[in-house]
């Protein structure tokens, strides 16, 4: 567990910085999720996600806003699934979603080995586009693949992260993106 926290201010610090342009792409139209009755709410200044009762959120007074973390898998545990939110003001530094979401994933290859795309696609939903991308590489003696989601709303952007390990991914990554599926910014 004593790992799991350099590991995430890894990701906070992929959220920051500025590289060049890419050419946009058209948005898809995400899926639409029907929250089930029973899941948790977490509502902040200016966003709501939602996630099993079975998931544990953490409000953190530095770093990432939250921690969004899954029941222990007890033969896993030295590593939680978790998802995690890093904001940062972007205003008057002229980037836009292109941009930061290239610059994120510069500063990652320099953090993680073996580090690759797996897949990439900029989407929309009722808070407008943001890019959707897994990735999977390696830190220390983890095998991780993890999906981002990069908004920028307001001059803010937003990165929201869901990261498992390789082994637990096919089983579990469903949950994941159905919680960050219900994040919605006000």
């Amino acid at each position: 567990m004593k790992k799991l926290v350099p590991l995430i201010a890894i990701f906070a610090l992929a959220a920051c910085g500025q590289m060049g342009n890419k050419n946009s792409t058209p948005a898809e139209s995400a899926p639409a999720y029907t929250v089930p009755t029973d899941w948790q709410t977490f509502t902040h200044d200016n966003f709501t996600i939602h996630s099993p009762t079975t998931w544990k959120v953490n409000q953190n007074q530095t770093g990432p806003v939250f921690f969004i973390y899954a029941p222990v898998d007890y033969d896993y545990q030295y590593f939680v699934q978790n998802i995690n939110l890093v904001t940062e003001s972007i205003k008057g530094r002229g980037i836009d979603l292109d941009k930061y979401s290239e610059s994120s994933a510069k500063l990652l290859k320099s953090y993680l080995s073996n580090l690759s795309t797996v897949n990439s696609k900029k989407m929309k939903d009722a808070n407008g586009e943001y890019q959707q991308v897994v990735y999977s590489g390696d830190k220390d003696t983890f095998h991780l693949i993890f999906e981002q989601q990069y908004r920028i709303v307001n001059d803010e952007a937003y990165v929201l992260t869901y990261m498992s390990l390789k082994q637990q991914w096919q089983k579990d990554h469903q949950t994941g993106e159905n919680i960050m599926s219900t994040f919605s910014v006000k």
